[in-house]
Parts: C-alpha cells; sequence; structure tokens
C-alpha cells in the first residue's frame, strides 16, 4: 500500500485515541479476533526484548510491567484499524514466522556484541505512522526506563513493518469489510475524523443497523444532558442528519422531545444543527404529524429558537406537498386564536407571522398587525411598516422544491461541514470553522426593509440569503 502522509497518520491516530471507552474496546476485539500472531508475539517478545536491551539476551527475571505489554497491544489495535481504514479493507492474517523475521532484520544491525543497542531506527515503510504510534506509546510511559522505551520502539516498528507488508492493495479490498456498522459508528463519534465523509456516504447500506443506535444516543442526549454536552456531540450531530435524511419515523418521539428542550441545553447540544438545518430536520422527521409541530411552537418551556424554526418547517411540508393548505390554514387560525401565547418580542411570533407572508395567508394579515402592534414580533425583525409594505408589494412566486433551500435531499456532508474541523489542529485562517460545541448562537439576523430587489437578488439586510429566503419571505 501507499505510504500513509504524516499529517493524516497524525489524524488518524488522534481521532481513534478520541473513541469511548466502549467504542475503543472493540479495536481490541478486531485485534485478537484477526491478527492473534500479534497479540501473542507481543506478550512472548516483549521481556525478550528487554532482557536483550539489558545486555542479557534473555528473559528478564524482573519482568515488564504488564501495563507496557496492554498498552503496546492497544497501539497494535490502531495501527491495524488505521491501516484497514486506509487500505479499504484489513490486512491478511500475520503469521508467526512473518514477525520473526521482520523482528530479525529490525535488529540484526543494532545488536553489537558487548553492546547496548541503539533505538531501531523509524520505519522506512510508513514512518508518519510509526512516528505517531511511537509517540503515544512513549506519552503513556514517560515515566518507564530507557530499557522500556527501547523495548517499545523495537516491538511497535515490527508491528508497524508486518501490517504494511500484509495489507492488501485497496483495488482488493472489499467495501462490504471495510464499512460495517462498528466503523462506521466510530468514525462518525469523532469530530474531525479523515474518513468521515465517505463513512457518512457509507451510512445508508447500513441504515436498518445503525438507526437503533442513532436514537440510542439521541435518547442519551435527553436523560443525560450535562454530561453530553461534554462529549465530542458528534455522533449525535451525525444521527440528527442521518435519521432527518431516511425520513425515520421511528425518530418522530425522540425528535419532538430533544427539540423541546430548553433553549440553554439545546444550545448546548445542538447549536450548529438547528443554525444550518433546523426546520429542515424537523420537517423530514415530523413530516407525517403536523400536530406534533404545532404542539412544539406552543411549548413554553423549549427553546424559542426551536418554536420559531416550527413556522419554516410547516412551510417546507406546503412545499414539499406534504401539508394541505387547508390543514395549514386551520393551524395558523388556532394559532392566532388564542393558541400561541403573545409575549414581548417571542421569536415564535416572528416565525409565524413570517410563515403568513411565505405562504400569502392574507386573510390573517390583520391579526398580525394586531401581533406586531401589541409588541410581539421585536420591531429590530420587523415592524408594521415593513410588514405593510410586503403585504402590498403582493405574494411571492410559489416556492419550488429544485431550489436548495427548499429541496427534500440535503448534501449531508456540506451540511455538517464543521465537523470535519482537526480539533488538534485548528484551522489558523481568519474565519475558522465551529467546532461542534464552540458554534455561534443561533439569533437571527435583524429584519430590513427592502428596496423592491428581485426574488432571487441578495438581501439587503447583509445576512448572504436571497432576499425571497429572508426579508422578502
Amino acid at each position: 500500500m501507499t505510504v500513509i502522509q504524516e499529517g493524516r497518520a497524525r489524524r488518524q491516530f488522534q481521532s481513534i485515541r478520541c473513541l469511548s471507552p466502549r467504542l475503543a474496546g472493540r479495536l481490541l476485539d478486531r485485534l485478537h479476533a484477526g491478527q492473534p500472531e500479534v497479540v501473542e508475539f507481543l506478550r512472548e517478545f516483549l521481556p525478550v526484548i528487554v532482557g536483550s536491551i539489558r545486555g542479557g539476551g534473555e528473559p528478564s527475571l524482573d519482568p515488564p510491567d504488564p501495563r507496557l505489554e496492554e498498552s503496546l497491544r492497544r497501539q497494535a489495535a490502531i495501527l491495524l484499524e488505521v491501516y484497514t481504514r486506509e487500505a479499504g479493507g484489513p490486512p491478511r492474517r500475520i503469521q508467526r514466522h512473518e514477525l520473526e523475521n521482520t523482528l530479525q532484520r529490525v535488529l540484526v544491525a543494532q545488536l553489537v556484541p558487548g553492546h547496548a543497542p541503539t533505538h531501531p531506527g523509524i520505519s522506512t515503510l510508513q514512518p508518519g505512522l510509526f512516528q505517531w504510534a511511537l509517540t503515544e506509546w512513549l506519552q503513556q510511559h514517560h515515566h518507564a526506563g530507557i530499557h522500556e522505551h527501547r523495548s517499545g520502539w523495537v516491538l511497535l516498528r515490527v508491528v508497524t513493518d508486518a501490517f504494511h507488508e500484509a495489507a492488501e492493495p485497496a483495488a482488493t479490498a472489499s467495501e462490504a469489510t471495510l464499512w460495517t456498522p462498528d466503523r462506521i459508528e466510530e468514525i462518525l463519534s469523532v469530530t474531525g475524523d479523515p474518513m468521515r465523509r465517505p463513512a457518512l456516504a457509507a451510512a445508508d447500506q447500513c441504515r436498518e443497523s445503525l438507526t437503533p443506535r442513532l436514537l440510542a444516543e439521541l435518547e442519551r442526549w435527553i436523560q443525560t444532558p450535562d454530561a453530553a454536552a461534554e462529549d465530542d456531540g458528534a455522533l449525535g450531530i451525525h444521527a440528527l442528519h442521518l435519521l432527518a435524511s431516511w425520513r425515520s419515523e421511528e425518530a418522530t418521539d425522540v425528535f419532538e422531545r430533544l427539540y423541546g428542550l430548553d433553549d440553554a441545553t439545546a444550545e448546548a447540544l445542538i447549536g450548529p444543527a438547528r443554525m444550518f438545518a433546523g426546520p429542515w430536520l424537523l420537517a423530514s422527521v415530523l413530516r407525517r404529524a403536523p400536530e406534533r409541530l404545532i404542539a412544539l411552537a406552543r411549548n413554553v418551556q423549549a427553546s424559542e429558537g426551536h418554536r420559531a424554526a416550527v413556522f419554516e418547517a410547516l412551510s417546507l411540508l406546503v412545499t414539499w406537498k406534504e401539508l394541505d393548505r387547508s390543514d395549514l390554514l386551520e393551524m395558523v387560525r388556532g394559532l392566532f386564536d388564542g393558541g400561541l401565547t403573545p409575549r414581548r418580542h417571542g421569536l415564535e411570533w416572528y416565525g409565524l407571522i413570517s410563515l403568513v407572508l411565505q405562504q400569502s395567508l392574507d386573510e390573517f394579515g390583520p391579526r398580525a398587525e394586531h401581533a406586531i402592534q401589541n409588541g410581539c414580533v421585536d420591531p429590530v425583525m420587523m415592524n408594521l411598516r415593513d410588514f405593510r409594505a410586503i403585504l402590498r408589494a403582493g405574494p411571492p412566486p410559489p416556492a419550488q422544491e429544485s431550489e436548495p433551500e427548499y429541496s427534500q435531499r440535503r448534501d449531508l456532508a456540506e451540511i455538517t461541514g464543521w465537523l470535519d474541523d482537526d480539533p488538534d489542529n485548528p484551522n489558523p485562517d481568519p474565519d475558522p470553522q465551529v467546532s461542534p460545541r464552540s458554534a455561534p448562537p443561533s439569533d437571527p439576523k435583524p429584519f430590513v426593509a427592502p428596496e423592491r430587489p428581485g426574488r432571487n437578488d441578495p438581501c439587503p439586510c447583509g445576512s448572504g440569503r436571497k432576499f425571497k429566503k429572508c426579508c422578502g419571505a
């Protein structure tokens, strides 16, 4: 296989290192099941190498710390996983004699009679990968002695080179052996994993197996939001988007409860998702339960950003022809008739009045004006003059599903693009991408009255969105 560049090797190692103990345990299971000779080789040869380096050439009478062998197995498991990912499938099973031959090649030039060996050098087959395996191991055992350090150096190089020689060419690897539900879950659990996008693309073929896992992650968010907010968060964000793209009816209940969380909790857990795709997520999963969308809009305990997103979700359902206009009229009438509690500068009221304009619900114009006059909408976002100006301009052309912002199908890799970030090497550009737990708050842009721009022209408020989708809604 080709040489893995140092930067990519670093990202692979550090992404795998960030796996939870539960997921990391799978890597050790794969090592034991797929490469038993490597496990036995490390167990048997660690004391031999330590004894040789100490000068005796025999196993040490004072056996090495058992934690050294355990951590060598962990590093071997990570190496096996990296080779599997990069080659497109697992290396063939390595035989004992191959490991012994590789060990002999590594040591033959180093063991000089009467002298302690120097270190065996950097792997010439995979220098970047070996360097990161060694760095991780030395960091874990920086208090160990020089003999133990050199022993680990020798054995890690043997395993690195042996896996390289056993790796199958990418062209002959089987996609089925690479993209298992376990591996997809592991990759999607860590921000910045270099395999994130292909894993996301492969998730569709494992939909049946992944769905209960993704639902379980969102359920964990709801049950232990404080603990979940401290985690990486990538798996939950991917769960939201994958379940929405699959239009999973099984997710209806968990979505309703998740979007019913208070504002601070919701921002900590799903801030970026609700900012970039909140209405689409809601519309995709709750499309057959619009009454639940209305219940969310009325839920005074829920995040006001989520309550406002309900109305754009309803607009999407109308565009997708999954909500009849007559049903929409009945829902809006119920909200104006007391279903939506009046309050000062409520973001949900801005959402409702925007829906009236977007869907040309002119019969509710007087009620919308009354709500604006009573202060239900922040005048910075929309005042009475602006509302009347848009109403006089006449209804906008009907939204089309072919337009990207109204499409049912979304590019998941792009709308979750902030998860491509490398947390250990932040983008030095002036405008770096955000990480899942550091996204800016999802505050709306102020409303500015239009000066008759075209439907597809940039909105004059400076939001960067089209006029039809922003202030001209």
